[in-house]
């Protein structure tokens, strides 16, 4: 259970944590960057791993997915309330409680997850078929193993789309599966309209992308694409029931809409809403933001980059409109690699796009200075950037830190 909070920078109200994905957060002074307590998740509310991808509503609160295995393999969804004022120092977790809890499918293992999805009435969890052996997770330290070691990839299993209604934490009857297996990460966005909830994640066909990070392979240059990332669009009718609904009828019913989704029975003879996604834009991109303030609602643009990837947007930041899969790019050269970028909205902003992209660059010529690059977030077209001496290292997530902290 390390304590290396490695993978990300997040706001809880007006403070700055890092975490990696166990129980332990850290909280860092924003100004100094020194480092300052730890918190224990564990202690404050008895889950033993959380995803290092929070979401803040609209309303101010904060959510997080949380796990659990001591008392029996849980999935917990975590709230924040909004405090009117932390600035006297007052932990904002602290006042964190699980609003809803969904077992695991399986008896002696737990489904890997990276991030969660958010809309303005739902949390969806999607319980993938890459599983985390307890038992061998028990032992890892004793027997030497990574958490990678400790996973098993079952492709026979379906993922099930957990929904869990933000207002009472209640978990919706209708089960909700996608047949093909596929591998996420990262979740884009969810929100409601017209009786339906769209919910937007970058997938894979298989967690191969995992292996890829080694760095044997890595130094080989190994970083195939016959695993691509690929955002797709699932499309999940809201409904109460699936009682006397006739079997393979079509219920997507959104104008345009290419995603399906149609009653069939499990293996037991239970029916169940079976999801067939539609592939937005090409393949190759990953670390996919938004403008914040279209979290949980309906939404046009994400940005998100190419990271090692050799595929169509190697080397380059992507900016994606997801009704028509339309993309423009900057490209830097093939010994620049950009991390996740950051969307910043103009003070006076009238469109979703009115802002800039924020991306740090690494160059890995001996030379070359990494930097920040800012892009103009409407055009995709380099506005500045400011030059770093001294290495910077690739990074995987971050946060823009606004005037206020």
């Amino acid at each position: 259970m390390t304590d290396n909070a490695s993978n990300n920078a997040f706001c809880v109200e007006d403070q700055v944590f890092v975490a990696s994905e166990t129980c332990f957060v850290r909280r860092v002074d924003p100004a100094t960057l020194d480092t300052r307590e730890k918190v224990d998740l564990n202690k404050l509310v008895s889950v033993n791993f959380a995803s290092s991808h929070p979401l803040r509503d609209r309303h101010g609160a904060t959510y997080n997915l949380g796990g659990s295995f001591t008392s029996g393999l849980k999935y917990h969804i975590l709230r924040i309330p909004q405090c009117k004022d932390t600035r006297g120092g007052a932990d904002p977790w602290n006042s964190a409680r699980i609003v809803a809890t969904i077992p695991s499918s399986f008896r002696a293992s737990f489904s890997y997850y990276h991030s969660f999805g958010m809309s303005e009435e739902h949390l969806i969890f999607l319980e993938q078929p890459l599983l985390v052996n307890t038992l061998k997770l028990a032992t890892s330290q004793i027997k030497s193993r990574a958490m990678h070691d400790c996973m098993e990839w079952h492709p026979q299993e379906k993922v099930k789309f957990h929904l869990l209604r933000k207002s009472t934490g209640e978990a919706v009857k209708v089960k909700y599966m996608c047949d093909e297996p596929f591998f996420t990460f990262h979740h884009v966005n969810a929100y409601e309209v017209k009786g339906h909830l769209v919910v937007d994640i970058i997938t894979y066909p298989s967690p191969e992308v995992l292996g890829k990070f080694y760095l044997n392979k890595i130094r080989a240059k190994e970083f195939d694409v016959k695993d691509a990332p690929q955002l797709q669009r699932f499309i999940l009718p809201l409904l109460e029931d699936l009682q006397g609904m006739p079997e393979g009828e079509e219920l997507v019913s959104l104008p345009g809409a290419k995603a399906s989704a149609r009653i069939l029975k499990d293996s037991s003879g239970s029916p169940y809403v079976s999801l067939t996604p539609v592939d937005v834009g090409r393949p190759g991109f990953e670390m996919p933001v938004i403008n914040p303030k279209h979290t949980g609602a309906p939404y046009r643009y994400v940005f998100a980059t190419g990271g090692y990837d050799m595929g169509s947007f190697k080397n380059s930041v992507c900016k994606v409109e997801v009704d028509s899969g339309r993309t423009q790019v900057w490209r830097g050269v093939e010994h620049q690699y950009p991390a996740e970028p950051a969307f910043v909205a103009a003070p006076d902003a009238s469109a979703e796009d009115d802002g800039v992209v924020l991306v740090s660059v690494v160059d890995v010529r001996p030379d070359a200075p990494d930097f920040l690059l800012v892009l103009d977030a409407r055009t995709m077209e380099e506005l500045a950037r400011a030059e770093v001496e001294g290495p910077v290292p690739n990074g995987l997530h971050g946060t823009f830190l606004p005037d206020r902290l």
